[in-house]
């Protein structure tokens, strides 16, 4: 048996957030966002960095697997209705809630019937790197906590 008692120490590592999910989407709601966009809009392969340019709000578009996307500011080429709109609903954070990303799976009829639509999905989200580059389970768990500053 052992006569002198032996400690253990543990040190876990853990990034930690001075404001909540909540609050970070609060404070975000009515101001322009900095953006994921690629570094070449031609060869993908190139990377992605923050845009310095501010934006409306930020887009991400999955391709069908869930593993590849599109990512770019977004704001004055979406038709302004739908402007209007999305920016209404990212406006409507208080009393404890708050958007942090809208996606949309939509149907475009690229040629006439009985050709079939095209079906895809797009999100938009409201908060400076919200569109991070990622698979899209990724992007949506990214999106679930505060976001670091960029």
């Amino acid at each position: 048996m052992l006569s002198k008692p032996i400690i253990v120490l543990c040190v876990f590592a853990a990034t930690a957030y001075s404001i909540t999910t909540y609050e970070d989407v609060l404070e975000q709601s009515k101001k322009s966002v900095r953006c994921w966009q690629p570094k070449d809009a031609k060869n993908l392969s190139a990377g992605y960095s923050i845009s310095s340019e501010k934006f409306p709000f930020c887009s991400y578009i999955p391709t069908a697997d869930l593993t590849s996307f599109t990512v770019s500011g977004a704001g004055e080429e979406i038709e302004e209705s739908e402007r209007r709109e999305l920016l209404r609903a990212f406006g409507m954070a208080g009393d404890l809630y708050g958007l942090t990303t809208i996606c949309f799976q939509e149907a475009i009829q690229v040629h006439p019937a009985p050709s079939p639509s095209h079906v895809g999905m797009r999100c938009a989200c409201k908060r400076d790197g919200c569109n991070v580059p990622k698979a899209f389970n990724a992007f949506l768990a990214y999106n679930e906590v505060a976001l670091p500053k960029v």
